[in-house]
């Protein structure tokens, strides 16, 4: 339908040079670090600071060799910060592109939904309920427009908006639309707004730190405190028994380095940050980074049903009357978008039915968000025009229906008033009691068992002449029942198998939704969930205390007829009964329950901007599936987490053994810090990209939801990771206890020792990345970090040991071909029975 001349929309080609006039619609905010901030940062870190004065130290002693490659290693470590810290940048720039707002605007003739910071002024746009309004702008049309403009005022009370000439016609950016929709005229984009010269900071709150962070930060600080105590300590030993306080300095500075735990802060940033790039390719979108580590700990997943578990594309299959229907299944309806099925459905509707098809699309809007009411549209003639809108009474939560007020053609000065709604609502409306009234439920029920969505269609009538004598309120109005229509939402085919993955994960799926109960057990059958309770109605959960609905929850699993304010209740209530909450929502109503839900998932396509604000995660293809593939990710997330430390943990204590157990039995030093530097250039990438890059395993989804206050690192795992740290310090003190024994220099000793070191260091790697089952290992040695690091790393160390510069900056002697035998041995059965010895934490 061609626009008016008032309401004309731009180019494609004007909108390009008014962005480049104006530019993007956005406010300042936070820009992305730089390389140069990134470098400036890392500079900083405690590791760094440690290799820069080690190395100043060796330089002031004369030492070039060794302060050169301690140079080196400081840029060699630089670099790989700056890699990891761009990376994570990119990631995140990726996630602000896809959580940017978005806005519905018209141009070139056409509706499209585009990215809000590509507004101009002169665009027009279509507000809708539940809108975050993208720009300021002046109505040109209005329907029960409410706006909350409580960011600008203060003031809670909602604004009514109409096409007035004052200041009722204008609409704000980042207000938000409470009720009905608009057409406007952006006026102002960017700093140019209302909220851009008050100069607001409308950027979200950062979010808090989770349960992880905490976890994290607990640790860090008691490995540096105790690495400084001991470090200290070691100081003071070592000048005290040489005198040669520079060199008892250098020692000490080893055992600090062998103790700083830099790399677990960094393991939880990089993983939470390419964790949530991750689950954004899996159409799961991160709001808040602490809801990763919520994902894994899921119990009760609650779910809508429309969109979710069917495919939100809806199709009228019946009309019916009292007494007869008409089924619109087969050719007609095989495809309801197609223009064949547009022009050739309404010619095959006999009366009475084609005076119901056009009653429930009258009730309907001209240019419909919702798919059932475009499924409606498309049972009128293509070339049909609407007669004139007068006034709308919309749906509320205490009646379930709407109805729409419009000029009568075919007697001026008259209204048609036509209404849809749920039946029991239409029934209410048109005064039906007694048996019409149990004959019509009764062939409501019989449609509802099939899975169909079943609307109410009622025609009223009213003395009124004007639009200012119409009633405040639908009830007012005399009804005449006209008949039912039936819908049909298909479930989507992923759905049954996902909802079996979720049973196996001992994640119990709720289905809560606003149809009759005979449509809800229908769609809960055929996805899979369980049936064995009764059905909850909404009104029946109202009568219910609370200790009552707690119990209730325990075993029930489809619930019909319920408003969001039910769906607040029934968070509430699994919550008290200990239960990790996911629930997903759409709708402005809905954004308390997604609030109060551990997990609170908002849909993307269909979702309002307000449930996408109280959201924590936003499903970008409103897939249900999507969902259960989220979870799946972030338990493995978890996982990979746990077990990069876990390694660092374990891989810390032989170096910090080997560093400080020789200074206090009076033996030679065994670990420098070109040797820390060295091992810690193979930790650093092991676990920042490694250990990231391990999918979620095929029996992710077998086990039990993680309990969510269960610390990330238990004593059970600690002692798991001291163990095996154990086990390869003693074998590292025996193996220098035999060389020493054998009449072997130091330095060959020590070349020894590093050696096995090294590669019992690979073989930790490789066993904590497969869990130590042998089929996982032979899957990591395929993936492009691991192989590159299990297979660069020998070939360095070989380098280091054969190449007599290098050599001798790590104070190595040369090794004879069958001396290197026993530390390639003892590397293997040390890698062997850690694998054997392992147990996979749950």
């Amino acid at each position: 339908m061609a626009l008016p001349q008032e309401h004309e929309s731009l180019s494609d080609d004007a909108a390009r040079r008014l962005i480049a006039k104006f530019g993007p619609n956005v406010l300042p905010q936070a820009r992305r670090k730089t390389p140069g901030q990134l470098f400036l940062r890392i500079v900083r870190e405690p590791m760094i600071l440690l290799l820069i004065v080690t190395a100043s130290i060796y330089l002031t002693l004369g030492d070039l060799e060794e302060g050169i490659l301690l140079g080196f290693s400081v840029f060699f470590v630089l670099w790989i910060s700056l890699y990891q810290g761009l990376k994570s940048e990119r990631a995140l720039d990726a996630l602000r592109e896809l959580s940017s707002p978005r806005a519905i605007v018209i141009r070139s003739g056409a509706e499209r939904r585009i990215s809000a910071s590509e507004l101009v002024p002169g665009d027009l746009i279509v507000l809708q309920e539940g809108d975050r309004i993208p720009a300021d702008a002046r109505l040109l049309s209005a329907f029960h427009l409410q706006v909350d403009e409580s960011l600008l005022t203060g003031e809670s009370l909602p604004v009514e908006k109409s096409v007035d000439s004052g200041e009722k016609s204008l609409v704000f950016s980042s207000c938000l639309v409470l009720r009905g929709r608009g057409l406007a005229r952006v006026t102002a984009t960017a700093a140019r707004t209302e909220v851009g010269k008050i100069g607001k900071s409308l950027q979200q709150a950062p979010a808090a730190h989770g349960r992880l962070a905490r976890e994290v930060r607990q640790l860090v600080w008691f490995f540096a405190l105790c690495g400084l105590a001991i470090g200290l300590a070691i100081v003071l030993i070592q000048g005290s028994r040489t005198g040669d306080w520079p060199r008892a300095l250098l020692v000490g500075l080893a055992a600090e380095m062998s103790l700083l735990p830099e790399e677990f802060p960094v393991v939880l940033t990089i993983f939470m940050a390419l964790g949530a790039w991750r689950l954004a390719k899996a159409q799961v979108l991160v709001r808040r980074s602490d809801a990763i580590e919520r994902l894994g700990a899921i119990t009760v997943l609650c779910v809508d049903k429309t969109g979710t578990l069917t495919q939100n594309r809806m199709s009228v299959i019946r009309i019916a009357t009292e007494d007869s229907s008409l089924d619109l299944t087969g050719d007609l309806t095989a495809d309801i978008a197609g223009e064949r099925a547009r022009e050739h459905l309404p010619a095959r509707i006999p009366e009475p039915f084609r005076q119901i098809a056009w009653l429930a699309a009258m009730a309907s809007h001209e240019k419909p968000f919702d798919p059932m009411e475009k499924a409606i549209r498309q049972l009128l003639p293509a070339e049909s025009a609407d007669p004139e809108l007068v006034r709308e009474y919309p749906i509320t939560e205490r009646l379930l229906a709407m109805s729409r007020v419009c000029r009568c053609p075919s007697e001026p000065g008259s209204f048609l008033i036509a209404a849809k709604g749920a039946p029991e609502a239409m029934l209410a409306l048109c005064r039906i009691t007694g048996e019409r009234r149990a004959a019509i439920l009764s062939r409501m029920e019989e449609l509802a068992r099939e899975g169909l969505r079943v609307l109410g269609v009622a025609r009223g009538n009213t003395e009124a002449r004007s639009p200012e004598g119409l009633p405040p309120g639908q009830e007012d109005f005399e009804f005449a029942w006209a008949g039912l229509i039936g819908l049909r939402d298909p479930i989507r085919p992923e759905v049954p198998e996902a909802v079996r993955l979720c049973r196996t994960a001992g994640i119990r799926v709720v289905m809560i939704t606003g149809d009759h109960a005979e449509t809800a057990l229908r769609i809960a059958r055929e996805a899979g969930i369980g049936t064995d309770t009764p059905v909850v109605l909404g009104k029946d959960l109202e009568e219910l205390e609370e200790t009552a609905v707690v119990e209730l929850l325990k075993k029930a699993t489809v619930f019909s007829r319920m408003i969001p304010q039910q769906k607040l209740r029934i968070v509430q209530a699994l919550r008290r009964g200990r239960e990790v909450v996911a629930m997903t929502g759409d709708g402005v109503n809905d954004a308390p329950s997604l609030r109060w839900a551990d997990v609170g998932i908002s849909m993307g396509s269909r979702g309002t901007d307000v449930a996408r604000e109280a959201s924590d995660l936003v499903l970008l293809d409103d897939n249900f599936a999507s969902i259960v593939r989220g979870i799946s990710r972030g338990r493995a997330i978890f996982t990979n987490i746990r077990r990069a430390l876990s390694y660092l943990a374990a891989i810390h204590l032989p170096i910090a053994g080997l560093a400080i157990l020789p200074v206090t039995v009076g033996w030679p030093l065994v670990l420098l810090p070109a040797h820390i530097v060295f091992l810690e250039l193979v930790i650093d990438p092991a676990c920042s990209l490694a250990f990231e890059s391990v999918p979620a395993s095929a029996d992710e989804m077998k086990k039990p939801p993680r309990p969510y206050r269960k610390r990330l690192f238990t004593f059970s795992d600690m002692t798991q990771a001291v163990l095996q740290g154990l086990l390869i310090l003693s074998a590292a003190l025996g193996l220098f206890t035999w060389s020493v024994h054998r009449g072997h220099s130091d330095e060959q000793s020590r070349s020894l020792v590093f050696t096995y070191l090294v590669l019992a260091n690979l073989g930790l790697i490789l066993v904590d990345l497969a869990g130590g089952r042998p089929a996982r290992m032979v899957s990591a040695l395929k993936r492009r970090v691991t192989g590159a690091i299990l297979l660069g790393t020998p070939l360095l160390l070989a380098a280091i040991l054969w190449l007599p510069p290098l050599r001798r900056a790590f104070d190595f002697a040369p090794l004879a071909p069958g001396m290197l035998i026993l530390p390639v041995l003892l590397a293997g059965g040390v890698t062997s029975l850690i694998a054997l010895t392992l147990r996979e934490g749950s």
